[in-house]
């Protein structure tokens, strides 16, 4: 069979995502003809690399470009504000719709059923439709089988929609099918849109993997796991809900979408380690749900796979990776630490973890050995009583030791806060303000980086199933955005100036404490692996 791996804008088109190989790699060990598409890094082509040569917008991008730009990030940041506000300019200038590194404006929502159908049907107009028609045609003129589009953030949800309809329209014959978290944190209501099944053939709501299985083999749509679909009547949910076996012998095939176009001065290769949490306990994640046979979905890769991964990028000649898992378990940060340093080469790395009590400063200086230059920690709040009420798992005492810990042995720290729990007082604020205080003096001023999320209810957690248990008084539910999986609470917290001026006391806090303003920190980073691209250029 000939299967189209689409990549829809928009997302950040700095470094490669891992969605396009992943898949492309599954097929090829089931001897399918693929091709890839990165429609995203597409449209970022078409609106930054056709510049008059000479001109400042040609001399931005080339100094955007050029890896000398990153022994200076306050420049970097500099040029990198400088393009999103040429996106801003070019890619409508109607003022409709906005374009930006890691998101975009437009009038249509992708909480709305009647939006989703103005995207299939055509109604919408997208700028990026026109942008990138040569490569929409390319895909059509190549007449797959199989059209495979993937939505993993609600940016791109609605391009992913437009695709879809378009391809109905010109590849009648082939089979189309969605996926991406974008389609499965709303897998629980996918029966109100019936009239989709006009268009796609199914949409993957769980890995991808076993759902192309299912569809190679020919199995009939009832039997194909992790697919929704309609008999006709009414939309069906898959019969089972299938966890993806990695092999030890398939690597994620990164020559699908050559990495040297992705629009960053060095290329940070993901390395995807585990899907799922370890914990899965918080009650306002959805993360583990990804899939709803088992509530607790932990799928670490095995790491002779991720070594042998490794290996095969060092060959050819990357040195730098983000080591992809919700949160890496201590014990699993401490093997593949011992590992890479079995390797004997010299490489540098980012990963995600729990603050997690059984962490230490031995495995957090044998990971600083092994090349890894920042961890990212979901912390929330330094409030004792929200972090109990809300399952974390994890108590201020142990959170501070682990980031003294990884501190010490000189690791980069990002944390994640959030702001806006129920019944969220300024006695709990002053607890993370406190918190934050008696760790930054701890930290790398440099390295430091923080972000401040509100609290949002999501569908089908504990907080969206039981919101009185947790402070709440109910949720709020718009009508018109029949298709959200975010809400706010009752009772919750959530306020535009009170989350502005608790940033403010973090950032003031954050200044007083580092006794700096020089730190990523001011750069309010939204790639991830920008913090590893000036961590390396300043060390």
């Amino acid at each position: 069979m000939r299967f189209a791996l689409i990549f829809p804008p928009q997302w950040d088109p700095r470094q490669p995502p891992l969605t396009l190989p992943a898949l492309g790699a599954a097929l090829a060990s089931l001897r399918q003809e693929c091709k890839a598409w990165d429609l995203n890094l597409d449209l970022y082509d078409t609106l930054l690399r056709g510049f008059e040569p000479g001109s400042i917008q040609d001399h931005v991008l080339a100094k955007y470009l050029d890896s000398a730009i990153l022994g200076n990030y306050a420049e970097y940041g500099k040029i990198s504000a400088l393009i999103q506000r040429h996106l801003d300019e070019t890619y409508d200038p109607s003022g409709r719709h906005s374009l930006f590194w890691d998101s975009w404006t437009t009038p249509f929502s992708p909480n709305k059923s009647l939006d989703w159908r103005k995207a299939v049907e055509g109604q919408a107009a997208f700028p990026f439709l026109s942008l990138i028609r040569k490569m929409i045609d390319e895909i059509a003129n190549w007449q797959p089988e199989v059209i495979c589009i993937s939505a993993v953030s609600d940016t791109q949800l609605l391009p992913a929609l437009a695709l879809a309809g378009h391809f109905r329209r010109k590849s009648a014959h082939a089979k189309i099918h969605l996926g991406g978290d974008a389609f499965a944190y709303r897998r629980s209501i996918l029966n109100k849109v019936p009239w989709l099944f006009e268009t796609v053939d199914g949409i993957c709501i769980a890995d991808g993997e076993p759902t192309l299985q299912g569809i190679v083999a020919g199995l009939p749509p009832q039997s194909i796991p992790n697919m929704v679909w309609s008999d006709g009547t009414s939309v069906r949910f898959p019969e089972k809900i299938a966890t993806h076996v990695f092999p030890t012998d398939v690597l994620p095939n990164f020559a699908l979408q050559p990495t040297e176009r992705y629009l960053s001065p060095k290329i940070v290769i993901p390395i995807e380690t585990a899907r799922g949490c370890p914990w899965g306990r918080c009650a306002f994640c959805i993360h583990p749900l990804a899939t709803f046979n088992d509530k607790i979905h932990y799928n670490p890769k095995p790491l002779d796979a991720v070594v042998a991964e490794l290996r095969h990028h060092i060959g050819n000649g990357y040195r730098l990776f983000f080591f992809v898992d919700e949160a890496m378990p201590p014990e699993r940060l401490e093997e593949l630490s011992s590992r890479i340093l079995q390797l004997g080469e010299k490489i540098s790395w980012i990963c995600y973890s729990r603050l997690d009590r059984n962490h230490s400063r031995r495995v957090f200086s044998l990971a600083r050995e092994a090349g890894c230059r920042k961890i990212f920690f979901g912390l929330e709040t330094g409030s004792e009583r929200i972090l109990k009420t809300f399952r974390k798992g994890v108590t201020t005492a142990h959170a501070k030791q682990v980031l003294v810990d990884a501190s010490n042995s000189d690791l980069g720290i990002h944390l994640f806060l959030m702001c806006g729990f129920p019944g969220e007082n300024s006695e709990d604020r002053k607890a993370t303000l406190d918190f934050l205080e008696s760790i930054l003096s701890e930290r790398n001023a440099f390295s430091f980086t923080y972000d401040l999320f509100p609290l949002w209810c999501e569908l089908d957690t504990e907080l969206f199933l039981q919101p009185s248990e947790f402070g709440a008084q109910g949720i709020k539910i718009r009508e018109d955005h029949d298709l959200a999986y975010q809400f706010k609470l009752l009772g919750g917290t959530i306020n535009d100036s009170r989350h502005s001026q608790y940033l403010d006391e973090i950032d003031s806090l954050a200044a007083k404490c580092c006794k700096t303003k020089e730190g990523l920190r001011e750069l309010h980073l939204s790639q991830d692996s920008s913090h590893l691209l000036l961590i390396e250029a300043r060390s």
